[in-house]
């Protein structure tokens, strides 16, 4: 399994409880991160939907959880034609299929099941699935502000979140962000914990930094010798201090 990033082009998902006021602050911090893009080796493409849960501040009502849909799309770098999820047209960038908010929709609506469309260009058939399995949502992570890293860090999912439903997801990929580095793990979607020592927290640094977990589920489809995954990602980014 390889692991990509997905560019920043839906900053308002991924605010999180890490803020920075002071301008002049000069304690280390990390780059927000984006979605993590979950590729399965022997595989040609990968179709991902992404659901990002975040926590906003909403006026009288306080803490909310909002989640916001979106789609990549990866061709090995191909140009793949016109590709679409859920009927929206994502859009192609850097060699990637990237869905970006706009007059049609500011997000994409996940139910129980996800299509997906490809025209087809070159190399890469034209493709169409429907993916019938949920995109998993993550409502919130079981861990504190501030956590240390002078020790081993143990976190995961906070599954007594109303807004949390991973039910559908098969495993689940953590990572620590720090200000100098990033590490990370996948367990089964059955672990609902996940430790890091001390030794591989090492490497992360200390100061502002983010604890992140993506639930996802996948299947491989087969368009005549041409294999795509279809994955189905749940992802929630939150800001803490590492010390």
């Amino acid at each position: 399994m390889k692991i990509r990033l997905l560019p920043l082009v839906m900053g308002v998902a991924l605010m999180s409880s890490c803020s920075k006021d002071d301008d002049n602050d000069n304690t280390p911090s990390a780059s927000q991160p984006s979605s993590p893009q979950i590729e399965i080796e022997g595989t040609s493409a990968a179709m991902i939907a992404i659901s990002t849960g975040s926590e906003i501040q909403a006026p009288v009502i306080g803490a909310i959880t909002q989640f916001i849909g979106t789609a990549v799309a990866n061709f090995d770098n191909a140009d793949a034609g016109m590709v679409s999820c859920e009927g929206e047209e994502l859009n192609f960038t850097n060699g990637s299929y990237i869905f970006t908010p706009g007059a049609s929709a500011s997000s994409i609506d996940f139910g129980s099941s996800v299509s997906w469309a490809a025209a087809g260009k070159g190399s890469v058939p034209a493709i169409s699935y429907s993916y019938s399995r949920p995109v998993p949502e993550i409502g919130g992570l079981d861990a504190e502000n501030t956590v240390s890293v002078s020790g081993d860090l143990t976190f995961g999912i906070d599954y007594s979140n109303t807004f949390t439903s991973v039910n559908s997801a098969d495993s689940v990929l953590y990572f620590v962000h720090g200000p100098k580095g990033s590490v990370h793990k996948t367990v089964a979607a059955s672990v609902q914990t996940v430790s890091f020592t001390q030794a591989e927290l090492s490497t992360v640094g200390t100061g502002a930094g983010y604890l992140q977990a993506a639930a996802y589920n996948y299947t491989v489809t087969d368009f005549n010798g041409y294999k795509v995954a279809f994955v189905n990602e749940g992802v929630f980014t939150k800001g803490v201090t590492l010390q």
